[in-house]
Parts: C-alpha cells; sequence; structure tokens
C-alpha cells in the first residue's frame, strides 16, 4: 500500500506543470537546526534538516529530530525520526514558491521504565503541499500540509509552518510549529528555534 500511495504521489509531480521561473530570492540548497518542545510535556529535543537542489526545481530533502523526555517517572522515553524525500518546486514570482513533495519517515520509540527497556518502530509514506515566501529583504514565511500513510493504511494530517528573519544573505533565525493528527502516530505540536544557513553564494 505504501509503494503504491509513494507511486501515485510521484506520478502527480511530474504531471503537474507550470511555467518555470527562476527564483533567484529564495535558496533551496540549505541546512537547518533546531531546538524542540512540544506543546504540552516536557521533552525536549533537537532536530536538523537539509535540502538541495539536483535538477532545475527539484529538490531533495532530509531530517533527522531526536526527543527525550526525563520527566517520567522512574524512567525516560526517547523518539527519533528520520524522514527522506524528493520535492518538485513551482516559483510562481521570483519571491514566492510553491513546492509538493514525497517521502518516507521511519520512526524509533524508546521507553525505559523502572529497570525495563521496550522499542517500537515503523515506518510511513508522506506527501506535503506547500508555499514559501519572501515578505520583506529580511523576513520569510512558509507553511505545508500533508499526509503520513504507515504501513496498516493508518494516517495521519500533517501541518508545519514557520518564520524566518534573515540577519546575512546566508544566515537566518528560525520560528516554527509542526505537528500531526491522526491514527498514525501520536497527535502532538512541536515549537521550534534554530538558524538556518543558505548554502548557495
Amino acid at each position: 500500500m505504501r509503494s503504491k500511495k509513494l507511486t501515485i504521489g510521484a506520478a502527480l509531480l511530474g504531471a503537474v506543470s507550470f511555467t518555470p521561473v527562476q527564483a533567484d530570492v529564495l535558496s533551496w540548497n540549505f541546512t537547518q537546526v533546531s531546538y524542540t518542545r512540544p506543546a504540552d510535556g516536557d521533552a525536549q529535543g533537537i532536530a536538523a534538516m537539509v535540502s538541495a537542489n539536483f535538477a532545475r526545481n527539484w529538490v531533495v530533502e532530509g531530517e533527522v529530530e531526536h526527543a527525550e523526555d526525563d520527566s517520567v517517572s522512574g524512567g525516560q522515553i526517547r523518539q527519533t525520526r528520520y524522514d527522506v524525500g524528493i520535492g518538485r518546486v513551482f516559483p510562481f514570482t521570483d519571491r514566492v514558491s510553491g513546492i509538493a513533495s514525497v517521502g518516507l519517515s521511519h520512526v524509533e520509540y524508546t521507553e525505559k521504565l523502572a529497570g525495563d527497556s521496550n522499542s517500537i518502530g515503523f515506518n510511513a509514506a508522506y506527501l506535503k503541499v506547500g508555499i514559501r515566501g519572501r515578505i520583506t529583504d529580511r523576513l520569510e514565511a512558509d507553511a505545508r500540509v500533508g499526509i503520513l500513510a504507515d504501513d496498516e493504511d493508518t494516517s495521519d494530517l500533517l501541518y508545519e509552518a514557520g518564520v524566518r528573519y534573515h540577519f546575512t544573505h546566508n544566515f537566518a533565525l528560525s520560528l516554527g510549529v509542526v505537528g500531526s493528527e491522526g491514527d498514525a502516530s501520536i497527535d502532538e505540536t512541536l515549537y521550534r528555534i534554530g538558524v538556518r544557513f543558505d548554502l548557495d553564494e
């Protein structure tokens, strides 16, 4: 089922056609590191992501996020998520672009309580669409929504949004929120603060 959904998603990306516009203001070659904390609970973690152009208007994206909660009585909870995907960029103007992406996600969850340790892991596929724009010369914003579907054909609604303030052409402060709601994973909302480094000259 997951393979079928990815095939359909890839076909949709290839079928959509827009007149290419060179979006020099927006860089799709970047790396970002963020501190994360949930809206509820005492867990905290770190997320690292990278995006790179590999062809005109095509990008590959990857992200690793690790969080730990030491507030559990007599134990600890850890979660690590790995994402890798491919995206098609649709430049609408030199300051606004859309993006559609498909990819795979792997989550590892470990619970250590009273000396016992239990670990589980699951794989899922995702499809996201979003928009990104430069509001001023220094301020940028983006938002995406999507679907996450796991091996058992359960699904989550995914959402994320963020703003970035560029101190220089290559360096920006990033504030954002990411979340999920549904059956494939635990409902959660995470707040992020981090830094982004654009890799274009």
